[in-house]
C-alpha cells in the first residue's frame, strides 16, 4: 500500500522545524491547518473526500495533534486511500526526536502506524518505522 500520508506529514514537519528557536513566533504565526492536495488519477475521484486539510492542535507552544489522515477503503482492485478527519496523529516531541502515532476518533478503528523522526539542525535526518 502507498504511504500517501507521508508527504503531508513531512511538509508539516518541515514547516514546524524550519525556524530556529531564536525565531520562534507568536501563537498567530503557527500554522493551524495544512491543505491536502490529491495526486491520484481521475479514476479515484469517487474516493476523494470533501475534507481537504489537516488541522493542527497545540498544547501551549508545542504541537500536540495533527487531525486528518488516510484510511484504506476496500475496492474491487484492492484498496483506495480516503482522506478523513476521523483519523489523527498524536505528536510527542522529546529533544530532537518526534514520535507520530496514528489513531482514530472512532473506537472501532485501530491502527498500528507509528513513525519516529530524528532532527538535526531543523531538518529530518532519519525516519524510523516502528
Amino acid at each position: 500500500m502507498k504511504k500517501i500520508w507521508l508527504l503531508p506529514c513531512t511538509v508539516f514537519l518541515v514547516l514546524c522545524f524550519s525556524c530556529s528557536k531564536d525565531e520562534e513566533g507568536t501563537f498567530e504565526q503557527r500554522p493551524m491547518q495544512i491543505p491536502i492536495l490529491y495526486l491520484e488519477s481521475s479514476t479515484a475521484e469517487l474516493f476523494m473526500s470533501n475534507v481537504n486539510e489537516m488541522k493542527l492542535s497545540y498544547r501551549g507552544i508545542q504541537l500536540d495533534r495533527i487531525i486528518g489522515g488516510f484510511l484504506e477503503i476496500p475496492t474491487t482492485n484492492g484498496f483506495a486511500p480516503f482522506f478523513t478527519d476521523k483519523v489523527y496523529w498524536d505528536v510527542r516531541v522529546n529533544g530532537n526526536r518526534m514520535i507520530l502515532e496514528k489513531k482514530s476518533f472512532n473506537k472501532e478503528l485501530i491502527f498500528s502506524d507509528r513513525q519516529k523522526l530524528l532532527f538535526e539542525g531543523g531538518k529530518i535526518v532519519e525516519l524510523i518505522n516502528t
